[in-house]
């Protein structure tokens, strides 16, 4: 897709991370407005989520083949403006578990190969073109676009239009993130070169938990490791009986204390990148809503 981007507008950059979308740095998502065309409830959440947390407006798109739908909605950054969960229902959360993967994976119910939407390339074209169309009307200042919703019943030739309302109960807390960037902070910088700059006790990444143990997959036996960002973890394997581990979700913390690790260590030992958020917990301002929140490495604008 970059290259096929590049060979229509050569002027264009066009960066690419081929990762699950909560595994980008934060601040690498920083736009005017945040485009999305996913196929699972749990990456909508997150690209949700990240609008809301960097103030953007996300313009959604989704397809569903079997009836020839097409489907953009419109969700704006102010917190009394609804977000995607404000219309989710208990159900919607539950379907959250379920997993579609991209790469095929062989088992024994399967014949290694993923599961097909059943949804026509026009069909995607034309929810595509609807999302263009919203994005280049908000990009004029046609803010009355927010919150509204087009959906295009194909078959049929029958396009419906409306708005959503924001949900007072909705599960979501609707927050943007005040950030500050530290100009003289990236990943190579170290603990100490931190904790001088801000004088933070704690840190943590949204969305991600610090690793301090991992257990076998055999024998179930559990390993320290040095605390690190699930994120970005790569164990090694066994050391009783080779077989690979994994991330303890036992041991596992929202919080990285950071008196209790050598000040030596940079920010990238524990699996912090540049791009990355971080939540500064002091002590003078031990609740969540008073963290401060830096962005660290080159700006990304």
């Amino acid at each position: 897709m970059a290259r096929w981007a590049a060979l229509v507008r050569p002027d264009v950059d066009v960066i690419t991370d081929a990762v699950a979308v909560e595994d980008v740095p934060l601040a690498r998502l920083r736009c005017d407005i945040m485009a999305s065309c996913v196929d699972s409830r749990a990456a909508r959440q997150v690209i949700s989520t990240c609008a809301r947390r960097l103030n953007t407006v996300l313009v959604d798109a989704a397809v569903q083949g079997e009836h020839g739908l097409a489907r953009v909605a419109i969700y704006g950054p102010a917190p009394d403006q609804p977000c995607l969960e404000c219309r989710w229902s208990s159900d919607d959360y539950a379907l959250l578990e379920g997993a579609t993967p991209c790469n095929p994976v062989k088992t024994a119910e399967s014949s290694g190969h993923r599961p097909a939407t059943g949804a026509p390339a026009e069909l995607g074209a034309l929810a595509a073109a609807h999302q263009a169309m919203a994005i280049r009307g908000l990009l004029r200042g046609e803010r009355t676009l927010i919150s509204n919703e087009i959906f295009i019943n194909a078959r049929q030739q029958i396009m419906y239009s409306g708005r959503f309302a924001h949900n007072p109960a909705c599960r979501f807390d609707h927050k943007a993130l005040h950030l500050k960037h530290a100009h003289d902070l990236n990943q190579e910088s170290s603990v100490a070169d931190l904790i001088e700059a801000f004088a933070p006790r704690a840190l943590s990444v949204e969305g991600h938990a610090f690793i301090f143990d991992a257990a076998c997959q055999v024998c179930r036996s559990f390993e320290p490791v040095a605390p690190h960002l699930s994120r970005t973890l790569r164990l090694p394997p066994c050391g009783k009986c080779g077989a690979q581990r994994e991330a303890s979700g036992l041991t596992s913390r929202e919080k990285l204390n950071l008196d209790r690790i050598p000040a030596t260590l940079t920010l990238a030992d524990t699996g912090v990148r540049d791009g990355d958020v971080l939540a500064l917990h002091h002590v003078t301002r031990p609740r969540t809503q008073d963290n401060l929140f830096i962005e660290i490495g080159h700006q990304h604008d």
